[in-house]
């Protein structure tokens, strides 16, 4: 079964708006996980490294 970053429609929204459909993070969260990575604003899910998905799982773990 695929994981959330790997389904077919996550891939084609903006990572910022998939951060802030995870319950419990909202804009400055967002924007805090995707500084900390170093991804642009306009990166789309599809778009991202192995490192950034792994950092993202990392740290939205960390919060819940």
């Amino acid at each position: 079964m695929p994981t959330p970053l790997q389904m077919t429609d996550a891939k084609r929204i903006r990572v910022h708006e998939f951060l802030m459909c995870i319950p419990g993070i909202g804009k400055a969260k967002a924007d805090d996980i995707m500084r900390k990575l170093g991804i642009a604003e306009n990166r789309r899910v599809q778009g991202l490294g192995s490192r950034q998905r792994e950092g993202i799982v990392e740290l939205v773990a960390k919060l819940k």
